[in-house]
């Protein structure tokens, strides 16, 4: 080595030197050398053997002062954790406080922990917990497996108390079983779950409310609305004999004005059935009369019905309903009510020359109908709330008369009572198509 220039001799030489190394497993931590500087013939093979027994007991001291310094050094980082944590760990053994931390100490209300050492660990657990303390303590150093975490409450030296967490493990304490126990101060989650339990319960007592108001207004708007069919009635009655003369000569004015109230009577029976189907739907009890039914004419009958409208809004109309459209299992008057909704709403925001169409076709196992208008378009925010009841998109530069907002409403629940489907299809000044489904004759077969 010297030769290699690994080392530099300094010094005397020796005559002759005997080294082991100092081995703490496997792994080398130092090395034991002597040496002669006159007789080279004074060390033998028994004096290497006795070196060697030697090197390994210096190496065992060394390695047994390195483990009391590392643990010495764990123990000062693992007490410096307990003190500063937050939560309190406690040590107990045969029922007495052994160790407490800081923080344990200051939620009990003293100054220190050694004022807690020696002092039983039942006497600040409040009376109704004490019996399931000590019965969950024996079953846990019994290894029973009872759960480690549950709740209890505790007293701190002025009387209060304090609800707290305990996590509860087993330890060796001066070589004998303790219980190591981490301590939670609950008291803002309890206070938060009182809370949530005073706001849900007021939540439930608010819904039962709602649910009263709900049925008185179902029950309301029930009533009203069979009370005014029957003036209703009798108003269209009388202006259907005015506008046709059949009381006596009637000049263009006075034939004119019948027809405005023909037209506004009519207007008004399709608000109370919107709100008697209504009733229904809410009570659960719209019910359907399905049948075989070729839709199109119930699609035809439809738009002659609304023709009036139709064209005294200035559209166009258009039917693309192919010959040979499969029959549907449907109820033909509720289907021809959604119509009657989806076509009016497409006359309210159609521009004055635009074309309505409407149009039906098979897709799998279902009849498609759509209505298409040239309007505004449906503002994509609003696409999915068009069919929440009373809701009304705010279009009041293109609409031409008001409605209650449940004509869609209707439509959603005849056609879900259908097995069908109903949505729109909607881009703003490229107008809106509306499309609705019901099955085809076969699917019910089957």
């Amino acid at each position: 080595m010297t030769r290699k220039g690994l080392i530099e001799r300094v010094g005397t030489p020796s005559k002759v030197w005997m080294g082991v190394p100092l081995k703490v497993g496997d792994k080398i931590i130092g090395a034991v050398a002597v040496q002669s500087y006159t007789d080279e013939t004074l060390y033998s093979e028994n004096d290497l053997e006795i070196f060697k027994f030697v090197s390994d007991q210096i190496a065992l001291a060394i390695e047994k002062k390195m483990a009391e310094e590392a643990l010495v050094e764990s123990e000062e980082k693992y007490r410096t954790l307990v003190e500063q944590a937050t939560d309190g760990v406690i040590i107990v053994q045969d029922g007495v406080f052994k160790f407490v931390n800081t923080a344990t100490a200051k939620l009990l209300g003293l100054d220190t922990p050694d004022e807690l050492i020696g002092k039983q660990f039942i006497d600040f657990i409040t009376p109704e917990f004490r019996e399931k303390v000590v019965e969950r303590h024996r079953m846990t150093m019994a290894g029973k497996g009872t759960p480690s975490i549950y709740e209890i409450a505790i007293t701190d030296v002025v009387g209060h108390t304090i609800p707290i967490e305990l996590n509860v493990g087993i330890i060796k304490y001066n070589e004998r079983p303790a219980a190591i126990i981490l301590v939670r101060d609950i008291s803002e989650r309890k206070k938060a779950e009182e809370e949530l339990k005073k706001a849900f319960a007021e939540l439930e007592h608010a819904h039962r409310e709602l649910k009263k108001l709900d049925t008185a207004k179902t029950e309301f708007l029930n009533i009203t609305s069979h009370e005014l069919r029957s003036p209703l009635t009798s108003i269209l009655g009388y202006a259907e004999i005015l506008s046709e003369g059949l009381v006596g000569p009637v000049t263009d004015g006075q034939r004119e004005s019948a027809y405005g109230i023909l037209r506004n009577a009519r207007q008004l029976e399709r608000l109370i059935n919107d709100l008697l189907d209504f009733t229904q739907m809410e009570t659960g009890r719209l019910r359907l009369d399905t049948e075989v039914c070729d839709l199109k004419p119930i699609i035809k009958d439809a738009v002659e019905s609304m023709r009036p409208r139709i064209e005294e809004a200035g559209c166009a109309v258009s039917i693309e309903v192919p010959p040979d459209l499969p029959p549907s299992i449907c109820d033909a008057r509720r289907i021809t009510q959604v119509l009657y909704n989806l076509i009016g709403n497409a006359v309210k925001f159609s521009p004055d020359g635009g074309t309505i169409t409407i149009s039906a076709n098979k897709v799998d196992r279902f009849i498609r109908i759509s209505v298409k208008d040239e309007g505004v378009g449906i503002p994509e925010e609003n696409q999915e709330k068009i069919f929440d009841k009373f809701y009304q998109v705010d279009m009041s530069d293109t609409r031409r008369a008001r409605g209650l907002g449940l004509g869609l409403a209707i439509s959603k629940a005849i056609i879900d009572a259908h097995g069908g489907s109903i949505w729109v299809d909607s881009k703003p000044e490229k107008g809106s198509t509306f499309y609705f489904t019901v099955p085809i004759e076969e699917r019910r077969r089957s």
